[in-house]
């Protein structure tokens, strides 16, 4: 969350240039590679008879949050893109 609010800040100010653009999505990546397991477990746990099934559910609604989130970003961004 921090990393994204940098780089959306940094943006706003300065012009796009390719380490400072990438560099912030390493660092969300290796948070995102350090929470998830433990996210992914505890959500499990709650159902253990039924763990395929909650597996399949989590997957599902992980996939629907980033299509829809990525897709209205996609068109925030479009919207107010800076060349320059």
């Amino acid at each position: 969350m921090v990393t994204g609010i940098v780089n959306v800040t940094f943006h706003a100010v300065h012009a796009a240039t390719v380490p400072w653009s990438i560099l912030p999505l390493g660092f969300y990546a290796f948070g995102m590679s350090l929470a998830t397991p433990g996210l992914l477990l505890t959500g499990l746990d709650q159902f253990p008879q039924m763990r395929g099934l909650a597996a399949s559910c989590q997957a599902f609604a992980n996939g629907a949050a980033g299509r829809s989130g990525s897709a209205k970003l996609q068109r925030l961004a479009a919207a107010r893109l800076r060349w320059g």
